[in-house]
């Protein structure tokens, strides 16, 4: 699977009255390479790597505690392992599956793409199908060595199927709520207090499968709350 992501100022900066006066990251442009492997109808194993293939932001300002995204870099590896524990694929409407990703820090340390130390998200999710409609649901905790904050995240989704299951429209909402709302530490000795520790995300998405094993599709949304890394709007392309 190839996908596309585009998404716009993730990273700004205001002062107390709310005025913008500097993005570090004014776009980002990942390139998600993955692939997965189902064994026994029953675990499936996958992988992701995150190429930020372009970035851009403002230049540093004099005093400035965070510098500009830039140029082309090499994210986090993801592995992910989740079984099924309930339900039947494509047929039930109740399925329960478990898993977990295991980040490894194959970025580099100082970027915007990367922790700099291996992290985890064990995850539960729910999904099935009523009739046209199809939809999942997941829940997880990111686990962090870093100094990032840990955070709770969760995901929403359903497609409504048309031209016999071909075509799948629907809403995607997605996001993570900090453990804490501590400021955020920097490579220097300043820290920075974060607006929001709650991101949210919602997706128009669309799904078109054809020749039997190819599917394409396409999203696009804005951010809803003011959390570090959600941007004012994102923008998925993908094929698989």
């Amino acid at each position: 699977m190839l996908t596309l992501d585009y998404a716009k100022d993730p990273l700004v900066l205001v002062d107390p009255d709310d005025n913008q006066v500097e993005t570090p990251v004014s776009s980002q442009v990942f390139l998600h390479i993955g692939a997965s492997l189902p064994l026994w109808d029953r675990l499936n194993v996958s992988l992701d790597l995150p190429i930020a293939v372009a970035q851009g932001g403002d230049d540093a300002a004099a005093g400035s505690v965070l510098s500009s995204a830039d140029g082309a870099q090499v994210g986090d590896l993801r592995l992910g392992f989740r079984g099924r524990i309930f339900g039947d694929y494509w047929e039930d409407a109740i399925q329960i599956s478990a898993g977990a990703y295991l980040f490894m820090p194959t970025g580099a340390a100082d970027s915007y793409v990367s922790d700099g130390s291996i992290y985890a998200q064990p995850h539960v999710l729910l999904g099935g199908r009523v009739s046209h409609f199809v939809w999942s649901s997941t829940l997880g905790v990111m686990v962090r060595a870093s100094d990032n904050p840990n955070t709770f995240n969760y995901g929403l989704g359903g497609h409504y199927m048309l031209l016999d299951d071909t075509l799948g429209i629907g809403p995607e909402v997605f996001g993570s709520v900090g453990f804490s709302s501590d400021a955020l530490p920097t490579s220097g000795t300043s820290t920075i207090e974060r607006k929001s520790s709650v991101n949210a995300e919602i997706l128009g998405t669309v799904k078109y499968r054809f020749l039997e094993d190819f599917t394409v599709g396409a999203g696009f949304g804005p951010g809803l709350v003011g959390g570090v890394g959600t941007p004012a709007y994102r923008g998925l392309l993908q094929v698989a």
